[in-house]
């Protein structure tokens, strides 16, 4: 027996003398690492004259299995033989080096030659062909049997013997009968042959069933007649308790629900324009926007698309007649339609009591209506104006106290009138999209309020925060960046802060970097110095 250990492509052996002109009596087995799993091996054998490949795979006459094959006879010869691998998985071939086995001669001669190795087609034909592997012999009459689990493990047994006995133990004799009725056609039981109850074409008759059955189906039939009318048990709704009611009318007796056009013209509004002062101007709030009532919803609508209308009279909102009216004039919930481009003088000046605030094209809602203008509470979420909206003028928002924090997303430049945040309950200002921000007064955002203030752009005038005491350093470090650097020609611009903000620039320290000031407690630069020096405008 030859030990051939394969690790790779290495291939080393280990054997005693081998003596030459054996025949199907050498064996060599091969051992191979995780490299060579899932190929097909085929080990080549060779001498000075001949050389032979042996397939190793089942069915192959050469292979012994359990990775061992008989070495082909004809290289059995004296002085040496070599031997080698190669192994097959798809389009992968893996190879080994030739290993020498030494042979010494024998002490025969004349053997009778032996039966010839098969050529490594023949051998692949055996693997695939299984006929090749069945036992021989058999005779007219008989047919392969397998005798048990093992592979080609068949025997020639007589054919009419095991037909006779697979007939006995698989078929049914068609002499036995079900019901009487022979197994020589098809079957058909009706409910006499299983004692069922036959099923009437009409339903089940009444007679056939319990008495139990009977009484149960008297009674559910009497109940059925005496709830087929609804007279008399009127008495038995209650309009809001136990049926619902619709646009405030009850759903109980005759006639149809009234339900009124969802918007209705807005007459009892009165809107002040600059032209008509004082005068009711009807369902207009500018020269191309319709204001509307929804009077289920108690919402205000605005639909249309350039500039508002203002009033002129300070401390008159625009809407006073709305929120502080009767309750029969209170509304809910306002909505801008996106596509107004700028908000009145004065229209929400002083106006309190909002309870809630979403984007543009969506709803403020209000709190209950009040006869004065004494604030019911503070919004804790955002009023966002829409994109179209690059006006805002003075005294808009002075003094309203309807929400927490404003964003506007004007998308281009943005002008702010003078004090149209003055006094304004914003904590939190935010200005996105605009391309730059220009006032046409002074005290643009004067509010004591105003804690966080964010913007992504340029302010081009002077701008006022004059009574914002409570500035954050990071408010006030993005106003500086976002502070216009002064050129020659450019004329003085003024940035008003509180005493109190003031201060704190005083008192922040950081780094700049490609003109943009950085907070840093180790840096070296004063806020003050980058807003005065960097910047060049002046502090106030």
């Amino acid at each position: 027996m030859i030990k051939a250990n394969i690790e790779n492509q290495s291939l080393s052996l280990r054997f005693d003398e081998v003596i030459s002109d054996s025949n199907r009596y050498l064996e060599i087995e091969f051992e191979y690492d995780s490299d060579w799993d899932d190929k097909t091996k085929i080990a080549v054998f060779k001498n000075d004259s001949d050389e032979f490949e042996v397939v190793l795979l089942d069915g192959n006459s050469m292979y012994s299995g359990n990775n061992k094959c008989f070495v082909p006879s004809e290289v059995i010869k004296a002085p040496y033989f070599s031997v080698s691998v190669y192994g097959i998985e798809g389009n992968v071939v893996v190879t080994t080096n030739e290993a020498v086995v030494n042979v010494t001669a024998s002490g025969v001669a004349n053997l009778e030659p032996a039966e010839p190795t098969p050529s490594i087609w023949n051998q692949l034909l055996n693997c695939i062909n299984p006929l090749s592997r069945c036992p021989g012999g058999g005779t007219e009459g008989q047919v392969l049997q397998k005798d048990s689990d093992a592979d080609y493990d068949m025997s020639w047994q007589d054919a009419d013997s095991l037909i006779s006995e697979h007939i006995t133990s698989y078929f049914v004799p068609k002499t036995l009968k079900i019901n009487n009725k022979p197994l020589s056609g098809d079957i058909v039981l009706d409910s006499t042959d299983i004692g069922a109850y036959p099923m009437p074409q009409n339903g089940i008759p009444v007679t056939d069933l319990s008495a139990d059955v009977r009484a149960s189906l008297s009674k559910a039939n009497s109940a059925i007649q005496e709830h087929q009318s609804l007279d008399g048990k009127q008495d038995k709704l209650t309009n809001r308790v136990n049926i619902k009611s619709l646009n405030n009318q009850s759903l109980l007796g005759s006639g149809n629900i009234e339900i009124p056009a969802t918007f209705s013209p807005v007459d009892e509004v009165i809107w002040r324009s600059p032209k008509n002062f004082g005068k009711k101007v009807g369902g207009t709030a500018g020269d191309n926007i319709k204001v509307y009532r929804d009077i289920i919803d108690r919402t205000l609508v605005f639909l249309g698309s350039g500039e508002m209308y203002g009033s002129d009279q300070y401390n008159d909102s625009y809407i006073e007649e709305c929120i502080c009216g009767n309750t029969n004039t209170s509304i809910d919930k306002i909505f801008i339609k996106n596509g107004i481009t700028s908000i009145g003088k004065n229209v929400f000046n002083r106006f309190y009591s909002a309870e809630t605030a979403y984007g543009y094209d969506k709803y403020w809602n209000v709190k209950s209506p009040s006869n004065n203008w004494n604030g019911v509470g503070v919004l804790s979420t955002a009023l966002v104006l829409p994109p179209s909206v690059n006006l805002i003028e003075s005294r808009a928002f002075q003094y309203c106290r309807f929400s927490d924090k404003i964003v506007i997303n004007c998308e281009g430049p943005l002008t702010v009138g003078s004090e149209a945040f003055n006094g304004a309950g914003f904590i939190t200002v935010e200005i996105t999209n605009a391309t730059s921000i220009g006032g046409y007064a002074s005290n643009t955002f004067l509010s004591s309020s105003i804690r966080n203030f964010s913007i992504s752009c340029n302010f081009n005038t002077s701008i006022s925060f004059a009574s914002s005491d409570k500035l954050t350093a990071d408010s006030l470090i993005n106003i500086a960046n976002h502070l216009k650097t002064l050129s020659v020609g450019d004329g003085a611009q003024t940035l008003t802060l509180h005493t109190t903000a003031k201060t704190l620039c005083g008192n922040t320290k950081g780094t700049v970097n490609e003109g943009v000031f950085v907070k840093d407690a180790n840096g070296s630069v004063y806020l003050t110095d980058f807003i005065t020096q960097t910047k060049g405008w002046t502090l106030a």
